[in-house]
């Protein structure tokens, strides 16, 4: 759909069969990553959004010069996207905790290249 059918509206959702092994109505109880999430509750628009957030990160990781940085900031990134993409749904507290914890850790060490030519 265009505009999604909400957030947490997974859980809400019922079949027009029932399911065979399961005797219930009830398709999904989660979408298992942050993709099928966004798609099913914020729809076309919502997936729309999410690809120009991408584009912003990766933008602004190519534009920083300090190549440690930038290379910390990928590792840093792909973590996070991978843990998003397995996981039960983006909005458990584990998991946006994760990527805040990601995000200050980052900020954290980027702090410490000081010199444009550090190795990692």
């Amino acid at each position: 759909p265009l505009i999604g059918h909400g957030i947490e509206a997974q859980r809400f959702i019922e079949s027009d069969h029932l399911i065979k092994y399961f005797k219930t109505e009830n398709q999904t109880l989660h979408a298992h990553n942050v993709i099928l999430q966004i798609w099913l509750e914020f729809g076309l628009i919502g997936i729309l959004l999410a690809c120009i957030f991408l584009i912003y990160i990766f933008k602004r990781i190519y534009t920083e010069e300090n190549i440690a940085t930038r290379k910390l900031y990928i590792i840093i990134f792909a973590t996070s996207f991978c843990c998003v993409m397995t996981g039960y749904g983006i909005w458990q507290g584990w998991q946006l905790g994760m990527i805040f914890l990601f995000t200050a850790l980052a900020k954290i060490f980027s702090n410490g290249f000081e010199e444009k030519n550090y190795k990692i």
